[in-house]
């Protein structure tokens, strides 16, 4: 069965790529009702959901997949940007200094931490 899952994920990562959103949800959706906690699936759900504009329902996709691998630095940067999309700043300022006590660096994550010292310091864009 796991074999069938991975086919699907591939699938609808091709498909997202393609700009085939709505075929590469159903493959996404078809693997996490197979496997509800499978960490990659739910992280491109994740992603497909930003791609729509859905910031916040992306946010559930994200943190399950963070939580089932937290060694994974894609995990914790899309996560990040997710919850400074949905205006959760004090969130994603503990989730970058999570990131950063796991060892993470990037030239990102001093991106994201710059952009949330100006959000809090200013609020919000608008």
């Amino acid at each position: 069965m796991d074999d069938i899952i991975q086919e699907a994920l591939e699938k609808g990562v091709k498909l997202h790529a393609a700009g085939q959103l709505d075929l590469a949800a159903q493959l996404y959706e078809a693997a996490l009702k197979l496997k509800p906690n499978y960490r990659e699936a739910n992280h491109h759900m994740g992603r497909l959901k930003i791609d729509q504009g859905k910031q916040l329902e992306a946010l559930q996709y994200l943190k399950a997949a963070l939580q089932g691998n937290q060694d994974k630095f894609e995990f914790w940067l899309f996560y990040i940007r997710a919850l400074i999309a949905v205006n959760r700043t004090r969130d994603a300022k503990e989730t970058l200094k999570q990131a950063k006590e796991k060892g993470f660096a990037s030239d990102a994550l001093v991106e994201l931490d710059a952009e949330l010292n100006g959000l809090t310091k200013t609020g919000p864009p608008r």
